[in-house]
């Protein structure tokens, strides 16, 4: 992410106020949340965000929406605060990028795993063990299926993709045919 953008200093910021890594953690949690809510209804989201309509009152709707998820006053106080500076259209980055710095900071690195069944929890647990070995990191892993695949893996990898499938191996050959 790009240390000048707007979602990174914003995100940055409310790291910063964080005391500890269980706080870190709590925000999250809480950004995830609103974000989450704010998803499924995107109506809040405009209405809140909506410049045109009174700050007032859109200061109103997101205090009853973080009094619903019962938000810490931290959280409550950077909503408004968002609200406020007319930042609040920006949550979902902002919320990208707080993840992303948490993840900076707890030596975290994501990666998904997609596969053409699902897999056992003991295979998941492998990969994560591989995963972590390989990079020295803590490895949160997601994943998916893709019958596409055939069989094997892919493995995205913070921005790295690593195709051990059937699919991508049948695509690597025909591709080594056409040459």
């Amino acid at each position: 992410m790009i240390g000048g953008s707007l979602p990174y200093r914003y995100g940055r910021a409310l790291a910063n106020l964080a005391q500890d890594e269980a706080e870190l953690a709590r925000i999250k949690q809480e950004l995830d949340g609103l974000v989450a809510v704010l998803r499924q209804m995107p109506k809040l989201k405009n209405y809140i965000a909506d410049i045109i309509v009174p700050q007032r009152e859109r200061l109103h709707m997101l205090t009853q929406a973080l009094d619903t998820l019962k938000a810490s006053e931290l959280f409550r106080r950077f909503g408004l605060f968002l609200v406020r500076k007319e930042r609040f259209g920006q949550i979902e980055a902002i919320a990208r990028a707080y993840t992303e710095l948490c993840d900076e900071i707890g030596n975290v690195i994501r990666a998904t795993v997609v596969s053409a069944t699902p897999l056992e929890p003991k295979q998941g647990a492998q990969i994560e063990q591989l995963l972590a070995d390989k990079t020295g990191k803590k490895v949160a892993l997601e994943y998916a299926t893709d019958p596409a695949l055939i069989g094997g893996l892919r493995i995205r990898l913070g921005s790295r993709e690593f195709d051990g499938s059937v699919r991508g191996d049948l695509n690597r050959v025909q591709e080594e045919m056409l040459k």
